[in-house]
């Protein structure tokens, strides 16, 4: 199975019949570096008192370009899309981790491609001295080292703004929740991996709970164990800006002539897919 069809398969897309015509693979390191120059160091939105961006943080326009808002509007699917002078970020990442949908949906393939079993795929996710060695092994192979993430790109805010409610609190959107658990765990595991007299136990389980915000991010919604609102609804991931798996699959496979404006769902569904860390062509 090639990597393009492995990229299919961990998005569950169809792989036979109707495909659009893109080629989807996995982003590689250098070209999340090349698209997300700047790095967000702080898990904070605005300062409440002043209403102003957190310097560094998930709201900086010298992170994400002079067209940052933190009460965007939502994008309309139907209209051509008016394209902000915003730009991705990237969370560095205490440790390379396999790409959670790749785990998720294709851990047989991968393990077959490497010389081991799917389970030692899944233990790479759990146990921190697996996932080292998988990740070496993975980095050291021409047509699999893409799928190990070191950095992960943050998409820009209008895709994730805050607003206000009817009592004039300012709400966050739920993909903020999953980039300040990401931050803040591997900030978290960081520490700990530097520190010799952190306990085993309390490292590996930084460690898992990095990769599972990052998978929840990618598809909390769409999972059977889905984390739930404070009012029982699953809470939104990177797909949910799509209208989950369907919507983002017809998105991509639009197509529109030459020249006309990009409809907003294609332009949305083109930075979902950077931000899942997949690259488009």
């Amino acid at each position: 199975m090639s990597l393009e069809q492995l990229s299919w398969k961990a998005l569950r897309f169809p792989i036979a019949g109707m495909r659009p015509a893109t080629s989807i693979v996995p982003a590689s390191a250098d070209h999340v570096r090349v698209r997300a120059v700047k790095v967000v160091d702080k898990p904070e939105t605005m300062n409440y008192r002043t209403l102003m961006p957190e310097p560094g943080g998930m709201f900086d326009p010298k992170l994400f370009g002079p067209g940052t808002v933190i009460d965007a509007p939502a994008i309309d699917p139907d209209a051509p899309a008016k394209v902000r002078k915003t730009q991705f970020a990237r969370i560095p990442l205490a440790v390379p981790i396999i790409h959670p949908l790749f785990v998720e949906h294709t851990r047989a393939e991968i393990g077959e491609a490497i010389g081991k079993d799917a389970f030692a795929i899944s233990e790479a996710t759990t146990e921190l001295e697996r996932g080292r060695e998988i990740t070496t092994l993975l980095s050291a192979s021409e047509q699999l080292r893409t799928i190990v993430v070191t950095e992960l790109p943050m998409v820009p805010p209008e895709l994730r703004p805050l607003h206000r409610d009817e009592d004039d609190r300012w709400m966050t959107a739920g993909l903020n929740l999953w980039y300040q658990r990401i931050i803040n765990r591997s900030k978290q595991l960081a520490r700990s991996l530097e520190t010799s007299d952190v306990p085993a136990a309390v490292v590996q389980g930084q460690y898992v709970a990095l990769q599972e915000a990052i998978r929840r991010l990618f598809e909390n919604d769409e999972s059977p164990d889905a984390e739930l609102d404070a009012e029982g609804r699953p809470l939104p991931s990177l797909r949910t800006l799509c209208g989950g798996t369907l919507g983002l699959y017809r998105a991509l496979r639009e197509t529109y002539p030459a020249g006309d404006p990009v409809p907003g769902r294609c332009h949305v569904a083109r930075l979902v897919m950077f931000g899942l860390c997949f690259a488009v062509e």
